[in-house]
């Protein structure tokens, strides 16, 4: 399996170092990330600047490295577009630090990322933790999910969001205007990130029509 690395926090944040050593597990590993902190870049890709590229030496053995003077989404066009010989199997977004969840996830740039792959027909999954000093649970749980998850979707084009839970949409839920539906979502263990309690609902709770009837009256305003 060939798999692409990206986040939001920088190529020198602990959490893309933890996530590349655990991915070693499943196959080759390229890290593309900002050369600088991110955050709160959401899908935003550089258009009038220069964006410079630079061959880093990383600290897990096997990985690829490249740091990127542009955004998470720039990251992920770049090694799309020039570094990798050939298109990735999976994205992996992340370790974030700190919970995406909430509104939270229309501003990441680890979502962001994990989007970008997703227009590419890519899968991927967006990662975030509760800090950047405590890795029990990615160390226990994070390969075991990836494979279950990678499994029981085949092929499909979808993007994977854990925090405390996994939500997960898939490119037509995403993209597609005529597919107003949700995905669903996966129970995994209770203890997941010590069993902090957060809404994993992350964007609506309920039929989208609810959306829409506050749309037309936004409209109706005009």
């Amino acid at each position: 399996m060939r798999i692409l690395i990206v986040n939001d926090d920088g190529i020198k944040a602990p959490g893309i170092r933890k996530l590349a050593e655990l991915s070693m597990q499943l196959g080759e590993v390229w890290v593309v990330a900002p050369k600088s902190q991110c955050s709160a870049m959401s899908q935003r890709i550089t258009l009038f600047e220069d964006i410079e590229v630079t061959p880093e030496c990383y600290d897990v053995d096997g990985v690829r490295a490249y740091s990127v003077g542009g955004t998470p989404a720039d990251c992920v066009k770049v090694a799309l577009e020039f570094l990798m010989p050939e298109k990735p199997d999976v994205v992996f977004s992340g370790i974030n630090s700190g919970y995406n969840t909430g509104i939270d996830i229309l501003y990441s740039g680890t979502v962001g990322a994990a989007m970008e792959a997703l227009a590419n027909g890519i899968r991927s999954f967006a990662f975030s933790n509760k800090n950047d000093t405590s890795w029990e649970t990615a160390d226990a749980y994070l390969i075991s999910i990836v494979k279950e998850l990678l499994d029981d979707f085949g092929e499909d084009r979808v993007v994977f969001m854990i925090a405390n839970t996994v939500q997960y949409y898939t490119y037509e839920d995403w993209f597609s205007k005529e597919n107003e539906k949700w995905a669903g979502e996966i129970d995994i263990p209770e203890n997941f990130n010590r069993g902090i309690d957060i809404n994993s609902r992350y964007i609506i709770d309920g039929d989208v029509s609810i959306l829409n009837e506050v749309v037309n009256e936004l409209r109706a305003m005009i």
